[in-house]
């Protein structure tokens, strides 16, 4: 345990010990600047219960003399290979895969995350037992890459970074306002796209009650599927069914928590498209959509106004489309925001290969083990029609 006259880091190494943090850590995070959906508590217990089984988690905790908790790098192992030979000992951020998450952070109290970030960073360094780091998708504009990059750099790692793409638009407080505030062709296209849903019999609504989300959420798998079916790709779910077994558990923990946020359209009874996000610090984060292609043109479309429209009235800020921009976010308003790949690792001879120049985990030269991979793959081989990027393959 590695002490000064300030704070204390310590490092867990197995769930249970992970778990004692219930009671101290959505209070650290709401005290933070990493207070996301993605680093609570409710997302991190529900990821453990997915995948705790199959991964090995390494968490650095700060605290203060009384035991109050500080700020976390809540972590866990992997594993990579350098051109399919050299091995590296990796970690991730918790609850970071097969479940949709984004912004990875290591959360600590607003007064103090510089300083609580480079102990952080400096205690994963004496822990030992890992080469790499990998953080995708960080958030460039709450300050997280800032902090993690100072404090990881202050504990002697080497950081690579390259940018990444977000968009997101504000939410004005009303619905008119929005509309008034598009583009007269974005303004037409919505309206003209809203009369002719409502025409062809098409109906709106919004999740409300707990019996009602299994339906909502099968519903929500098998749109996406028949949206990208029409592409002759797989839908997210079905390539990805690991994704779809914590999505049915955290969707039951975040609608009893006020966060889930699932709206529908409906013709003849039937579900012809949905869209799923959650609403955290009344920030809207959309997850996933589907539609049936053969619907109405353009109901994807309506939905979403119909959910924006939603959204204003109960008083959220932000509508948060997440990675990628592109000219469909734009003319809902979306504005560019940059994010960043962050891949660290410990200075050692051995990672001289990987840090001489830039070299990412993404398959071409270094390419990752997953823990959960093999389990996917026996979820896919237990149903032929998982198996494959393009659907039947």
């Amino acid at each position: 345990m590695d002490s000064n006259a300030r704070l204390t880091t310590r490092v867990l190494g197995a769930w249970p010990e992970v778990s004692r943090l219930a009671d101290k850590w959505d209070d650290m995070l709401a005290a933070s600047r990493a207070d996301s959906v993605y680093l609570s508590w409710a997302w991190i217990s529900t990821w453990q219960e997915a995948f705790g089984r199959f991964t090995r988690p390494l968490f650095v905790v700060a605290e203060d003399e009384s035991g109050r908790l500080l700020g976390a790098a809540p972590l866990y192992h992997t594993s990579m290979r350098l051109a399919g030979l050299a091995p590296y000992r990796a970690l991730r951020v918790c609850g970071d895969y097969r479940s949709g998450a984004e912004y990875p952070d290591w959360p600590a109290r607003a007064e103090r995350d510089e300083e609580i970030v480079r102990a952080l960073a400096a205690a994963l360094v004496k822990a030992g037992g890992w080469d790499c780091l990998w953080m995708p998708r960080v958030s460039g504009w709450s300050g997280a890459r800032d902090r993690l990059v100072a404090g990881c750099r202050a504990a002697g790692l080497r950081v690579h970074e390259r940018k990444k793409p977000f968009s997101a638009f504000e939410l004005p407080a009303s619905f008119d306002a929005y509309l008034a505030s598009l583009s007269g062709n974005a303004r037409s296209m919505v309206k003209r796209r809203r009369k002719k849903s409502v025409e062809s019999g098409a109906a709106f609504e919004a999740l409300t009650l707990a019996a009602d989300r299994g339906p909502y959420v099968e519903a929500l798998f098998a749109l996406n599927d028949q949206r990208w079916t029409e592409t002759g790709l797989a839908g997210s779910f079905r390539r990805k069914p690991a994704e779809a077994q914590f999505f049915r558990l955290f969707s039951e923990a975040a609608l009893s928590r006020g966060w889930l946020r699932m709206y529908a359209a409906r013709a003849q009874g039937a579900f012809v498209a949905i869209q799923a996000g959650y609403v955290y610090g009344r920030v809207y984060h959309q997850f996933q959509e589907g539609f049936d292609p053969q619907a109405e043109a353009g109901l994807g479309n309506a939905l979403r106004a119909y959910a924006i429209e939603q959204l204003i009235a109960e008083g959220a800020r932000e509508y948060d489309f997440l990675g990628g921009f592109t000219e469909h976010k734009r003319r809902w308003l979306a504005q560019e925001r940059v994010g960043h790949d962050l891949f660290i690792g410990r200075r050692s001879a051995k990672n001289a290969l990987l840090f001489t120049r830039p070299i990412w985990p993404s398959g071409r030269y270094i390419r990752e083990r997953h823990p959960l991979e093999a389990y996917e793959a026996r979820l896919k081989n237990s149903d032929p029609s998982l198996a494959g990027g393009r659907r039947g393959q």
